[in-house]
């Protein structure tokens, strides 16, 4: 029997590493073009010389950029110290183009297109290569951008180029390509399986020990600090039914669920009839837990016709249908992308969801959902209209019976505290130490199904998922105690869902995508006077200083920018600080916050004079008060589109984003209605102010607005 045993063991292991060795051949076979290009990282000081390449990590991206500081590895899977990194893909071009490029930083570069090389060159202080004007062919060209780090470790590099019409800015994200077929397999599985174990948390089972899992916590990768939500009070929101059904298939209730089937999966009926009673036990406890301690304050008061149409209107405007489909009968069938929402009146105690709404973290503070500040009434209302229009899509009744002592001794016996109450934990699964030593193909929770042992959680992993986990392994493990900021800061865009409400690069917004599914919601509400496009968040840590992004994620900016938008910006206050920094490493810069210019104090009285007519004078200048509130003094004009207070710019936007902008604003945001200052001939239409020189002119015009914020202006 032993022989038999020890035979099948063997087969499936062969089969296991038969299928893996598929799955990766057929991921990096496939000719297909997607955008962006593939940047690999590699240890090592200066230009490579070697014939042979080990590449230790990779990232698909959509631009040439990266900060790194000294100590902090250049990503996720590499030791900190000296690297080199490689952008490959393709360049399309509409037209035959004449252009420049760029390499800005330290560290050393080296640029070819087409096989050419178009420059070379840095050193550990400073990078400040370029080329001259050269046509290039219309179509796609083949792009290699090689470069190597400062000896210490830390790299800083930003590729521009420069053409008719435009000048030094990065490349757009929408004219990069790759061949998927040129893809380093094993190195995007091995990050895809990292992003897996930290996304579905299996360092909650499997950890380092207390001591070092509060170590990793404090440097490596920021998720280990994740928990599931608290289930301490879920007696208080949860329904009993609901619970039962959840545990016994999640992935029915919800395509995307993270939650693993720990009973077995199955129908459910069958589940019932075998006499396994562990879902009844299970939520007769879990619905027992804070039952009866104190309800939610305030009280909620008896929902109305008028709460509801509220609701309906608050799910409309705040975006919902981005992250949602609607709690309707006949709604869009639910998507892996898109969180179902017909079940909420069987998921819900209204008191619980309404306190849910309010303050999503309470449950969670790592949890996807966004506050998005709502006030007491307006999470009754919004409520209201979930129960109300999910009430026809109740989930069956179970049976009855459960046994919450049984159901306590089980929830211990599953491990369901490690995840979702780790200080109250008592089972020790196996650690960081005893899952690296095996092969994750034979056994463990990414095992193939055939091999995975029955008291391994099923988290119903796509084949690719499987191999991407398996190529992580045990290898893999030891990345997790390090920390680079922008693979955090992808991570959780990815996580956050941000291209639901904004456009990133080439992807555009989820929301405008299914904006028509919540049309008759806004019946009989007025139509805004103002246009309600969000902000694109393409080149945000560019853009925008990294301690306000810090305080907008943290819900702490006020006066709001965009007070005229009906859209809100959520807070993710657990992830704020981290994010901020990472969304600057991300377009190659260092953190930053608004200092006073040291141009302020010598600004000439000429400058301060010429500021001040081009922003107010609406004849001889460039009237910005037509459009813009500056300070206390209101815009002069209402157009159908909506501006910012200029007296808020100062504290936002990064100086070199603000030239660039202000050289052409609808090169950089295509749909900004915000005018073009330079003629064809790139010159200022005042050439009695300043010269005419039209840099100098903007300049003047920012030291003005950052000395009015300086003066308490904003």
């Amino acid at each position: 029997m032993s022989d038999a045993v020890g035979l099948r063991t063997a087969g499936i292991a062969v089969v296991g590493r038969m299928l893996v060795t598929l799955l990766l051949f057929a991921w990096s076979s496939r000719a297909q073009s997607v955008p962006g290009l593939v940047c690999e990282f590699e240890s090592g000081v200066g230009p490579r010389s070697a014939t042979e390449r080990t590449i230790v990590d990779a990232r698909r991206v959509d631009r040439v950029a990266l900060h790194v500081t000294a100590g902090e590895p250049a990503a996720d899977a590499l030791r900190p110290g000296p690297f080199r990194a490689t952008w490959r893909g393709r360049l399309l071009l509409d037209l035959r183009s004449k252009l420049r490029f760029a390499a800005r930083g330290h560290g050393y570069a080296k640029l070819s297109i087409g096989g050419q090389v178009v420059f070379e060159g840095g050193d550990d202080r400073a990078l400040d290569v370029s080329s001259e004007e050269a046509r290039w062919p219309q179509g796609e060209n083949e792009f290699l951008f090689e470069y190597a780090s400062a000896a210490d470790g830390s790299g800083d590099v930003r590729l521009l180029w420069a053409g008719r019409g435009f000048d030094w800015e990065p490349i757009a994200p929408t004219v990069l390509r790759h061949d998927s077929a040129q893809e380093p397999a094993e190195a995007l599985a091995r990050r895809r399986g990292r992003e897996l174990f930290l996304e579905r948390r299996c360092f909650a089972c499997h950890s380092p020990g207390t001591d070092a899992a509060a170590r990793l916590a404090a440097v490596g990768a920021p998720e280990l600090s994740a928990a599931a939500p608290d289930l301490s009070r879920a007696g208080q929101r949860l329904e009993h039914d609901w619970i039962v059904h959840w545990l016994t298939d999640p992935r029915a209730l919800r395509p995307g669920a993270r939650m693993p089937s720990l009973l077995g999966g199955g129908d459910r009926t069958a589940h019932f009839i075998s006499g396994d009673t562990r879902a009844l036990d299970l939520a007769a406890f879990v619905a027992a837990r804070g039952a009866s301690g104190p309800p939610p304050t305030p009280q909620p008061a008896p929902p109305s016709n008028a709460d509801a149409a509220t609701g309906a209107r608050l799910f409309a405007e705040l975006g919902c249908i981005a992250c949602h489909t609607r709690p309707d009968p006949g709604a869009a069938a639910p998507t892996a992308d898109r969180v179902p929402l017909q079940f909420v009146a069987s998921k819900w105690k209204r008191a619980g969801l309404i306190e849910f709404l309010r303050d999503p973290t309470s449950i969670d503070p790592w949890i996807r959902m966004p506050d998005l500040d709502l006030t007491q009434d307006e999470a009754e209302a919004l409520a209201g209209f979930l129960i109300e229009r999910s009430s026809p899509q109740r989930l069956p009744l179970t049976p009855e019976g459960g046994d919450a002592t049984r159901g306590a001794a089980t929830y211990t016996m599953l491990g369901c505290a490690q995840c979702h109450e780790p200080v109250a934990a008592k089972s020790t699964p196996p650690s960081f130490a005893a899952i690296a030593a095996v092969d994750w193909r034979e056994r463990g929770c990414a095992a193939e199904p055939a091999a995975r042992a029955p008291e391994c959680p099923d988290y119903a992993f796509e084949p690719a998922d499987r191999a991407a986990l398996q190529q992580f392994g045990g290898k893999g493990l030891a990345t997790l105690a390090q920390r680079n900021r922008a693979d955090f800061a992808e991570r959780q865009m990815r996580e956050l869902q941000c291209h639901a409400c904004h456009t990133i690069g080439a992807q555009r917004d989820r929301w405008q995508e299914h904006v028509t599914e919540t049309n008759d919601l806004l019946q009989g509400v007025p139509r805004p006077e103002l246009d309600q496009a969000r902000p694109g968040l393409t080149f945000a840590g560019e853009k925008l200083h990294s301690d306000w992004i810090a305080r907008l994620l943290e819900g702490e900016v006020t006066p709001r920018t965009r007070p005229w938008l009906r859209a809100r910006m959520p807070a993710f206050r657990t992830r704020a600080d981290l994010l901020a920094t990472g969304l600057a490493a991300r377009d190659g810069f260092a953190p930053s916050a608004p200092v006073r210019p040291a141009a302020l104090a010598a600004a000439s009285d000429a400058d301060r004079q010429a500021a001040e007519r081009l922003l107010f004078d609406t004849q001889r200048g460039f009237s910005c008060i037509g459009c813009h509130d500056i300070g206390d003094q209101p815009a002069r004009s209402r157009f159908e589109f909506g501006a910012p207070n200029l007296a808020l710019a100062h504290a936002r936007i990064r100086p070199d984003y603000y030239r660039r902008w202000m050289a052409n604003p609808m090169r950089v945001e295509p749909s900004s209605k915000m005018p073009n200052y330079a003629g064809d001939d790139g010159k200022s239409p005042f050439t009695d102010l300043l010269d005419g020189d039209l840099p100098r002119q903007f300049e003047a015009m920012r030291l003005w607005l950052a000395e009015l914020a300086q003066r308490g202006g904003r």
